[in-house]
């Protein structure tokens, strides 16, 4: 599969239990691609849907 032909921006909320915000980067790095975090932000963003709202906006808006 050719990963230029295909976008992906991964969003994380703050401090995770499962995947360590160090092994998510080691993921991305070789694939270049974009990792937004939203620090404090929970499992499911509460409070912070907007946030996530506008982020996911203007990654389809290009």
């Amino acid at each position: 599969m050719d990963t230029a032909a295909h976008s992906l921006e991964l969003l994380q909320s703050g401090p995770r239990l499962r995947v360590p915000l160090a092994s998510v980067f080691e993921w991305t790095r070789p694939q270049a691609q974009p990792v937004v975090v939203v620090p404090g932000a929970d499992h499911f963003f509460t409070g912070r849907l907007h946030i996530l709202r506008a982020l996911v906006l203007s990654h389809f808006a290009g």
